[in-house]
């Protein structure tokens, strides 16, 4: 394997997700190369994807109260 290139199951444990998960990634937009039927996934690409979809905490806990005060009586 070309260094820094993952097939799918290899890119799937490198994240620590299912095949599936992957697939799922990859039909929402993870960059990938196919090569002869293969279909490869760039390390940096996958780091990138996955940072690219991190969850500001703050920002959750600001939207939770907002929410919980439109609930109080």
């Amino acid at each position: 394997m070309v260094k820094g290139w993952l097939k799918i199951k290899n890119a799937a444990e490198y994240a620590d997700v299912s095949t599936n998960t992957l697939r799922t990634w990859l039909a929402k937009g993870l960059r990938h190369s196919r090569v002869g039927g293969v279909v490869l996934i760039n390390k940096e690409n996958l780091n990138q994807w996955i940072d690219s979809h991190a969850v500001d905490h703050g920002q959750l806990d600001e939207i939770v109260d907002e929410v919980m005060e439109g609930l109080s009586p």
